[in-house]
């Protein structure tokens, strides 16, 4: 299936106004984005100068793509720490399998997803680069903790457990949304595209 959330097909400009200004070499900058799951970098070849809306299209398709494999690895590994955390209230294993699933995943990003936008472009000879990034990463452990919950109301545990488990979940978000939150603001100062929330 085609993911074709938020900004698919997008050979415009980024929301906010005018074309983005480069700020350094961010296309070809592995430890810009090292341990941050929220932006991803496209890039296809320009064939001739007739050819750059295509390029342009191609890369941003290819950003797009590559966000939505951040965001998806970014959820399993979630999954995967809240399921040892909240282990002890439920069947760490049946907690597990509730949320590592494809269309829990699907969900989280597609949700994600339209939060996502084109930040940066540029032409470097004959290849250009786009810059995917998700403006509110606050959104996604919200939409994150939301379907959590909501699958957790259908496992067959006391609703005492229940309660347990949302208080942990609630505490190890905040702790997650805090840390992504000062990643997010140290990257977009860098990129120059205003602060990350």
């Amino acid at each position: 299936a085609v993911l074709c959330v938020g900004f698919c097909g997008c050979t415009t400009t980024p929301s906010g106004g005018g074309d983005p200004q480069p700020v350094g070499n961010w296309w070809d900058d592995p430890l810009l984005f090292a341990d941050y799951d929220f932006a991803a970098v496209g890039s296809s070849p320009v064939v001739s100068e007739l050819d750059i809306p295509g390029a342009r299209r191609d890369a941003a398709t290819n950003a797009r793509a590559q966000l939505a494999a951040n965001v998806e690895a970014k959820v399993q590994s979630l999954n995967e720490n809240w399921s040892k955390r909240v282990g002890d209230l439920t069947d760490e294993s049946s907690f597990s399998s509730y949320m590592n699933n494809e269309s829990f995943r699907r969900e989280i990003v597609d949700q994600t997803l339209t939060g996502a936008f084109i930040a940066k472009y540029q032409q470097e000879g004959r290849v250009y680069y786009v810059l995917a990034v998700l403006k509110d990463v606050s959104a996604f452990y919200t939409n994150m903790l939301a379907a959590t919950e909501k699958r957790l109301e259908t496992m067959a545990i006391t609703e005492e457990l229940k309660s347990k488990a949302r208080d942990r979940l609630d505490g190890i978000l905040d702790q997650n949304r805090e840390e992504a939150k000062e990643r997010s603001q140290s990257v977009f100062a860098k990129l120059g595209i205003g602060s990350g929330s």
